[in-house]
C-alpha cells in the first residue's frame, strides 16, 4: 500500500488500518513525513494511540520496518500515552538526538511520561558502557538521572525508574543510591 492510499483511510473513523495498510509508514521521510504529520494533527487521540501501538507490535515483530519518523513525532504528542508508547517504541533507535528529547520528557508533566524517559536514557547509558561512546553527553545523562533520584518531590516510581536506568553506571553514587533505596523498605 502506498502513502497516498493509507493517509484517507487514516482520517476514516470507520476504517481501522490494517498492519498491511501501516506498511507504508516504513522509512517514511521529508515531504512524505510532512504529509503524514498533516494527517496525524487531525486524527483523534485513540486513533493516534491505537496507530502507535501497533506499529510497535509491528517493529517488534519485524526488524525491518522503521517506524523511527512515527514515533518521533509521537514523542512530542499533546497524549501522555502516545508519548509513553512511543518512547518504548524506539528502545532500539540509537540516534543521539533522541538523548536531547528524552532529558526533555524527563521533565514531562505526566510521571508515566517521566519514568518511560528515564527508562530511555538508561538504554542510552547501558549502550555507552558497553562501547566506551561519548562520556560528555553520557555524564549529562548520568547528572539528569541523578538529579531526578535525588528529587524528594518527584513520584517514587519515577525516582525508582531513574535509578533503574542509572543502575547500568558504576560510579560509587550509583552504588550508594542503591543501597539506600534498597534500605528505604519502599519496594517502588
Amino acid at each position: 500500500m502506498s502513502l497516498d492510499t493509507l493517509l484517507p483511510k487514516l482520517e476514516d473513523p470507520q476504517h481501522a488500518p490494517s498492519a498491511t495498510d501501516l506498511t507504508a509508514l516504513n522509512g517514511v521521510e521529508g515531504a512524505e513525513h510532512e504529509r503524514f504529520l498533516t494527517v496525524w494533527r487531525s486524527l483523534s487521540i485513540q486513533r493516534r494511540r491505537d496507530i502507535i501501538d501497533l506499529l510497535a507490535d509491528m517493529a517488534e515483530d519485524n526488524v525491518e520496518l522503521d517506524f523511527g519518523a512515527v514515533f518521533t513525532t509521537g514523542l512530542l504528542d499533546d497524549d501522555m500515552q502516545v508519548r509513553t508508547e512511543s518512547i518504548k517504541a524506539l528502545w532500539e533507535y540509537d540516534d543521539d538526538g533522541l538523548i536531547e528529547v528524552l532529558l526533555r520528557l524527563l521533565h514531562d508533566p505526566e510521571a508515566m511520561v517521566r519514568a518511560e524517559a528515564a527508562l530511555g536514557l538508561g538504554r542510552y547509558l547501558l549502550r555507552v558502557e558497553l562501547s566506551g561512546e561519548d562520556e560528555g553527553l553520557a555524564r549529562e545523562v548520568e547528572a539528569a538521572l541523578r538529579t531526578t533520584i535525588d528529587d524528594e518531590s518527584e513520584l517514587v516510581e519515577v525516582r525508582g525508574r531513574a535509578l533503574e536506568a542509572a543502575g547500568v553506571r558504576g560510579e560509587p553514587w550509583v552504588h550508594a543510591a542503591i543501597e539506600e533505596a534498597y534500605g528505604s523498605g519502599d519496594r517502588r
